[in-house]
């Protein structure tokens, strides 16, 4: 509401000056018609042109369409001075009210469509459309796997150096997910039938860094763990695997938290605590400025308990949080009693590792799995230089790996990490969108990608109407809504993009993509902000700069929005929106409650 006011008083006061202006110049038998007619401000205020006129979103949901329906809403539109239409195709699983559910694309959903243009332009409307099924974002069942938004994968092998290592590298994981092997759950199909998602992947590289010699594994320093419910697979918590339920801790009543407690037996330093969970307790409709995060603590006799630090919320899986070293016997993660308005839930735990070594604080944010409000926010601690590891340790063996993953190499003396790099789906698809209009969401870093989709979909409207009406005439804009399709952080040829972008190999540095920290704090900084920055520019460029091109090659016009609140993509949401003919914004008001004033941050 907030933003409201301003433009209602301003349309009152041209109201009233207008009224003013009639009454004076029409004394007597002036007739204020000729008055109207004679002064083009005040007639242009009374009728405006379109381009003058608002423009509604005219949602067509699951498939409940009619001509009947389509003439009823647009004499009512015309009728109150609404200038065009952008159609959207939503969901929401919205009942069937009709007696004959429109499938999207099918003739008898083209033919409505076809009536909807014709009398909307009879009335002087203009029609666009939006630039998927559902209103986010570039999707379609069209999209084979190969072009679907992609993110980096991995896998870890530990091998000792100064002796031969002959082995097949494991296999980075393939399947659809935000991150690692976190799987996205099928979708219905429209008949209720679960939709088994596509699958994809490709190598790409593979690293090898060596280990810092303090920095051991969980298992290495063998804590013995306990929690406050459940029984806890201990291996399990550090296997990697953020998909399989390692402890399914219940949650604490009030007052009493829940906890999972680390025992060394003697003191022992740790530097950094990585939490993957599969609970979900924060969803984007709840308020995370009311939600309270789990923490770690520290203590040296297991009853008295000091904070260390809290473990950062985010959209994806995995989080990890770093702090300045500290020694001690016991480490307690604890899981708080959340305050109304977070709804219950159990902490079902994929992992939990207490790492010994340095790693990038919150670096699963950094490294482009999801996003940060404020990445400048997000502070390092001071690694002492042992735990770090030296640029000149880390070694590419991409061309050593044959294509079934094996790998020959002696490595120097010391312990190494090998890395097999690969890229799979995010899974994400567009929506909401009927089940038989949804598909993957295009790679919105791969310009050919991008357009062979917009390609496909242009075609589709304009076999509906027509080449000739696909422009000026007929449909002549395409809109972008909020790009709510979540981060990814990898496509084809992404590091020549790089390399052209950033001026140098980004190979030597991707196991900073994994947590690692590389030569210095203030290295790895940079390299993971000129990554985010080669994934914002690629965005910006080769999604809404293709999209831009596409349509005015074909007549038509641009309307973009880009990012809202709690909708993260990462880039620059005004380079975002540069290359639209007209940018757009969003900015929400809530039913019965004002949303939180950071909803007003959104645009």
């Amino acid at each position: 509401m907030k933003s409201c006011r301003p433009v209602f008083a301003l349309v009152i006061c041209v109201a009233c000056s207008v009224s003013w202006f009639v009454r004076a110049q029409a004394p007597g038998d002036l007739q204020t018609k000729a008055a109207i007619k004679d002064d083009q401000l005040l007639s242009g205020f009374l009728n405006p042109p379109n381009e003058a006129r608002p423009r509604v979103w005219w949602h067509w949901m699951n498939g409940n369409i009619s001509n009947q329906g389509i003439q009823l809403d647009l004499d009512w539109m015309h009728r109150v001075g609404l200038g065009g239409v952008t159609i959207f195709n939503g969901s929401l699983d919205t009942p069937q009210v009709v007696p004959h559910r429109l499938i999207y694309m099918t003739p008898e959903w083209k033919s409505a469509f076809r009536s909807a243009l014709t009398i909307a332009r009879s009335f002087g409307m203009e029609v666009a459309i939006a630039s998927s099924p559902g209103w986010s974002e570039t999707g379609g069942p069209w999209v084979p796997a190969s072009q679907g938004m992609k993110k980096m994968v991995w896998s870890a092998t530990r091998i000792e150096g100064g002796k031969p290592f002959a082995g097949k590298l494991p296999h980075p994981p393939e399947v659809d997910g935000t991150f690692q092997n976190y799987a996205v759950p099928g979708r219905r199909a429209a008949d209720g039938t679960v939709v088994t998602p596509p699958r994809f992947y490709a190598d790409a590289e593979v690293i090898a860094y060596k280990v810092p010699d303090a920095d051991k594994t969980q298992a290495e320093l063998n804590p013995h763990v306990t929690s406050s419910g459940g029984t806890v697979n201990v291996a399990a918590l550090s296997d990697g695997d953020v998909n399989t339920v390692a402890l399914d801790l219940p949650m604490g009543a009030a007052p009493n938290a829940s906890w999972v407690l680390f025992d060394y037996g003697h003191p022992q330093t740790i530097q950094a605590v990585t939490l993957a969970s599969l609970d979900g307790a924060i969803s984007i409709f709840d308020d995370p400025s009311i939600a309270i995060p789990e923490f770690l603590e520290s203590s040296d006799d297991g009853v008295t308990f000091r904070k260390i630090a809290d473990i950062p919320f985010s959209s994806t899986v995995e989080n990890t949080a770093s702090f300045d070293a500290v020694t001690a016997r016991y480490f307690r993660v604890v899981f708080p009693v959340q305050p109304a308005g977070v709804r219950d839930h159990d902490h079902r735990i994929t992992e939990l590792v207490l790492a010994s070594g340095a790693r990038t604080n919150e670096w699963e944010k950094r490294a482009g799995y999801a996003n940060s409000r404020d990445f400048f926010a997000i502070k390092d601690p001071d690694f002492a230089p042992e735990f770090i590891v030296p640029r000149s340790d880390v070694i590419d063996l991409t061309g050593r790996m044959t294509p079934d993953g094996m790998l020959e190499w002696t490595p120097p003396a010391g312990n190494w990490t090998v890395l097999r790099i690969g890229y799979s789906l995010t899974g994400h698809e567009n929506g909401p969108a009927p089940a038989e209009a949804t598909g993957l969401e295009v790679d919105k870093l791969n310009r050919e990608d991008v357009k062979s989709y917009l390609d496909q979909y242009l075609k589709m409207y304009s076999d509906t109407v027509g080449e000739a009406s696909m422009g000026e005439t007929g449909i002549s804009w395409l809109l972008t809504d909020s790009i709510e399709a979540g981060p990814q952080n990898w496509t084809d040829h992404i590091l020549d993009e790089f390399q052209k972008r950033r001026g140098y190999d980004a190979r030597p540095w991707l196991p900073a993509l994994t947590g690692v920290v590389i030569g210095s704090n203030a290295d790895t900084d940079r390299f993971l902000w000129d990554f985010r920055r080669t994934l914002g520019q690629l965005l910006a460029e080769n999604h809404y700069g293709e999209i831009a091109d596409d349509l005015h090659s074909h007549g038509m016009k641009y309307y973009s929005e880009a990012l809202e609140y709690h909708r993260p993509s990462l880039g620059d949401d005004m380079e975002m929106r540069s290359r639209a003919d007209v940018p757009m914004g969003a900015i929400w008001t809530w039913a019965g409650k004002p949303g939180p004033d950071v909803d007003y941050l959104a645009d």
